[in-house]
């Protein structure tokens, strides 16, 4: 189930004639995703598009009905958040979340902008911040067990993984240490250690064996 945020604040989905939401649905068309977005809201200030001119909330609201998408444009950020949990909810019919991914800095899905700095990007089973103001649809989410796949500062998230950082010329898919990464097996290596420590103790009982031998000879 997704919840997209047609406002982008880093160069990518920018250009008003191809917002992510366009580029979302030619990736549908191409057969190459398959997902499509439940929602979508302004995102910018308060996740209304605040900072935005009245024309450029105007070019949101028509990327939104192009690619046929409901747009959640409640009176606040308070209300956003729950309108955007309602949706949530509705999606699955009350069946459980296996993951909630949080993809960027959307107030509604942070509650406010401190909570994603206070939260590392990557995996939490559990997330324990406590004294949030306001909590976005990823603390919810995190309230009821749902485990968080946090995507925040995709930089630091590179370093963590071993990514590198728009290579040139782009690597071929499926290649690089995230997905090939060299190893000690430690159970052939451990194997061949005790097998090694035989050896060693097979060699020094013959050696000192034969030490014993020339010994006696000379005693005689």
């Amino acid at each position: 189930v997704i919840i997209s945020s047609v406002g982008a604040s880093m160069f990518g989905a920018t250009d008003p004639e191809f917002t992510w939401l366009d580029i979302e649905n030619l990736l549908i068309e191409k057969n190459i995703f398959p997902y499509k977005s439940v929602a979508a809201s302004m995102g910018g200030g308060r996740d209304l598009g605040r900072g935005l001119n009245i024309a450029g909330r105007e070019v949101i609201r028509e990327a939104a009905r192009r690619n046929n998408v409901p747009l959640v444009h409640e009176n606040n950020l308070e209300k956003n958040i729950r309108r955007k949990m309602e949706i949530f909810e509705d999606a699955v019919n009350g069946k459980p979340y296996a993951l909630y991914v949080n993809v960027g800095g959307g107030l509604s899905s942070l509650g406010i902008s401190v909570n994603g700095r206070l939260v590392k990007p990557g995996f939490h089973r559990h997330i324990a911040l406590k004294n949030n103001p306001l909590k976005g649809t990823m603390f919810l989410f995190a309230d009821r067990g749902v485990p968080i796949a946090h995507l925040l500062d995709i930089t630091k998230i590179s370093d963590m993984y071993d990514l590198p950082e728009a290579p040139d010329p782009l690597p071929e898919p499926g290649t690089g240490s995230m997905f090939k990464d060299e190893r000690y097996n430690i159970k052939i290596a451990s194997i061949a250690s005790i097998i090694l420590v035989i050896l060693i103790l097979i060699v020094i009982f013959f050696d000192h064996k034969q030490l014993k031998l020339k010994e006696d000879e000379i005693e005689i």
